[in-house]
């Protein structure tokens, strides 16, 4: 059997984010946030259990050891379920191409979690790339452009500023994502299986927005939404899915800088493609170009070194 280059499944990682980016962008549209990261996980789920068959074919599972079920569950409350619903509410507030310019900052929180738990200091390449990272944030926070609020949520937000609000929102999206990263490379030592650690997170967060919209009492709503909202929804959950899927084979066959340098280039491809699909809207402007540039150079900064 020909085996994938990891680069190439590190590349359709990027491209697959970037995908995932767009379809958030579609869905906010018609569904509220909470409501487009939920269905995006059932159809993370749902895309999951139709490969079991074609995965148990290959030479089954190897054993479920508890330490990494746990570290797996970890990852679905931090990633699946925080970092994709700070990813859908900032996409809704400040667009995809500048949500993607700040999830670009994860490691940088990847970095400062490595030293916390590993004691790992950074050397002096690493800092002067934290400090292109910051700077990017800080032009991108001076970025005043955003097209027209999305219907469901211009009513709820009052005095709050949607630049602000969807900044925070993105930057929570990050340190979550890079946390259940950090979470997901622990629980691979326990159980070495991409497809185990996949799955165990998404479902995780499928169960947490069950129980959350329960105490809510909004489950029955979900049935009712817009059938354009849900499609878009269960769009960018396959997205989401493939992207993890190939981000995990990649990382099992190539270098982990490598590995990370190429899905960090994901704003990169991700602004012309907001453009292709919603033109004006996403107000492109020079200080997002500066910022994403400076981002992605600091971020390569430090996976290289």
């Amino acid at each position: 059997m020909v085996q994938i280059p990891g680069e190439l499944l590190a590349l359709l990682t990027m491209l697959s984010f970037c995908l995932m980016n767009i379809a958030v962008r579609k869905a906010e549209q018609h569904v509220r946030p909470l409501e487009g990261a939920f269905l995006s996980q059932v159809s993370n789920t749902a895309m999951y259990l139709l490969m079991a068959p074609f995965i148990l074919s290959r030479g089954g599972l190897p054993p479920l050891a508890a330490e990494g079920v746990g570290f797996f569950l970890l990852a679905g409350f931090t990633s699946n379920f925080l970092g994709l619903t700070g990813s859908f509410m900032a996409t809704s507030l400040i667009g995809p191409s500048r949500t993607s310019a700040v999830r670009a900052t994860q490691p940088v929180y990847a970095l400062f979690l490595a030293y916390i738990f590993l004691r790992e200091l950074p050397v002096s390449m690493e800092l002067l790339g934290v400090a292109m990272v910051a700077g990017g944030m800080v032009i991108l926070a001076l970025d005043k452009a955003r097209g027209p609020l999305p219907m469901s949520l211009a009513p709820t937000l009052g005095a709050i500023s949607p630049a602000v609000l969807g900044m925070s929102m993105a930057t929570v999206a990050a340190v979550a994502h890079a946390t259940g990263g950090t979470l997901r490379k622990a629980g691979m030592f326990a159980i070495p299986h991409a497809y185990i650690g996949a799955f165990i997170g998404t479902a995780a967060a499928v169960l947490i927005f069950l129980v959350l919209f329960g105490l809510r009492r909004q489950l029955g709503g979900i049935f009712r939404l817009p059938a354009k909202g849900i499609g878009y929804s269960f769009l960018a959950g396959i997205f989401n899915g493939l992207a993890l899927l190939a981000l995990f084979s990649a990382l099992s066959r190539s270098p982990v800088a490598v590995v990370l340098a190429l899905t960090g280039i994901q704003p990169l491809f991700t602004i012309p493609l907001a453009y292709a699909f919603f033109g004006r809207s996403e107000a492109l402007s020079l200080r997002l170009i500066g910022s994403v540039l400076l981002v992605v150079a600091g971020g390569t900064l430090l996976f290289v070194f």
